[in-house]
């Protein structure tokens, strides 16, 4: 019951209130009807864009039907994550489960018009599938998650802390297994070099108005009224950044802290292996996924609001597993980035990125400054 009131909820709020959102289905529709399913979002791995283009193929071809099976892919998936979350807590309600049931309608009608949901419920179903003793399983749903969206790869060396030298091998057979036939089928259907287009189009993107590295520059731009400093909408990527005054800066800060952090969580995953037996478990894998993945979101020169909902899904999770990780405080913090960035997408997004002026855009820029601090505090 409460799964489908809060889906209810969200769903209403979608048609009366966000509908702006159905035009990233629309927009997949478009692209991949003008580019091919082959050359179509090379941003995306191209499994992602295979599985966007099966609505097409059965003739969903305009708003209402193709707009309707994302819809209706997405609500089964979140249906089937909360039933994996609910078994995984021994058919009872967890805090993972009560994080996940909250976080949807908290993060917004955003959850049901992208499919970020996907690769972050693949993740976190690795974990799940961890602590039911299904190794192979694990693996096999980290490649299927990196053929969507390539983030869930940062949570493969946590997935090797628990369990045998046996299980590690079987979770990496999983992956590779899944991995090659993923790539097998991309080089078939779009050529070898579709194999890492997602890689360097991410490498040769600007800063993000969302990215944690823009903060300063966008109180600069407050102040300065928008003459040094703008916001461009880069169409290639379907974003917008920042353009100004200390950008190159801001990258340069942005990697460093992200070599910072990544030599921390290397020596963090060292110890954990190194851990006896007892100590290295599913939950302290995910915590460890967590952790790299929240450093990820800190350090990149992109910020998107879907990344609320990967890590919704992985604290979740963690949240279902036998040991009590999630914290209240956690969920908190949490819940809390949610609701704000709600409020800065869709809503505030127009004035953020528009002419920094009056009461609006402070507020605005108060609502990203305390999201970003709630998320460096989680």
């Amino acid at each position: 019951m409460a799964w489908a009131a809060t889906r209810l909820l969200t769903a209403a709020a979608l048609v009366l209130f966000e509908a702006s959102l159905l035009e990233d289905p629309m927009r997949w529709l478009a692209h991949i009807d003008q580019r091919g399913v082959a050359q179509a979002f090379p941003e995306y791995p191209w499994p992602a864009v295979g599985l966007l283009s099966v609505p097409i193929a059965f003739g969903a071809l305009n708003l209402y039907t193709y707009g309707g099976a994302v819809l209706l892919g997405v609500l089964v998936a979140d249906a089937g994550f909360a039933w994996l979350l609910w078994r995984a807590a021994g058919r009872r309600a967890s805090a993972g489960l009560w994080l996940w049931l909250l976080a949807v309608p908290a993060i917004g009608p955003l959850i049901l018009a992208r499919y970020d949901i996907l690769p972050g419920v693949l993740a976190a179903a690795a974990l799940l599938a961890l602590q039911r003793g299904a190794p192979a399983a694990a693996g096999a749903c980290t490649a299927l998650g990196i053929g969507l969206k390539v983030w869930p790869a940062l949570g493969l060396p946590a997935l090797l802390v628990p369990g045998s030298a046996g299980s590690r091998a079987r979770l990496i057979g999983g992956l590779l297994g899944a991995g090659a036939a993923l790539a097998a089928a991309t080089v078939a259907a779009a050529g070898v070099e579709r194999l890492w287009s997602p890689l360097t189009v991410q490498l040769n993107r600007g800063l993000q108005i969302e990215a944690f590295a823009a903060l300063p520059l966008h109180w600069l731009r407050y102040v300065d009224g928008g003459v040094r400093w703008s916001t461009v909408d880069v169409e290639a990527c379907a974003c917008i950044e920042v353009a100004g005054p200390g950008t190159g800066t801001a990258l340069a800060a942005a990697s460093a802290a992200a070599l910072a952090g990544g030599a921390a969580l290397a020596w963090l995953h060292l110890r954990a292996l190194r851990a006896p037996d007892a100590a290295r478990s599913v939950a302290l894998a995910g915590l460890l996924v967590i952790l790299v993945v929240l450093l990820s979101v800190a350090t990149s020169r992109v910020f998107s609001p879907q990344y609320m909902i990967w890590l919704a899904a992985l604290l979740a999770a963690l949240g279902a597993l036998p040991g009590g990780m999630l914290e209240r405080g956690d969920a908190v913090l949490f819940l809390g980035a949610c609701l704000l960035t709600h409020l800065l997408f869709p809503f505030g997004y127009p004035t953020l990125y528009g002419t920094p002026r009056g009461f609006g855009h402070f507020a605005m820029l108060v609502a990203l400054t305390l999201r970003d601090a709630l998320l460096v505090a989680l």
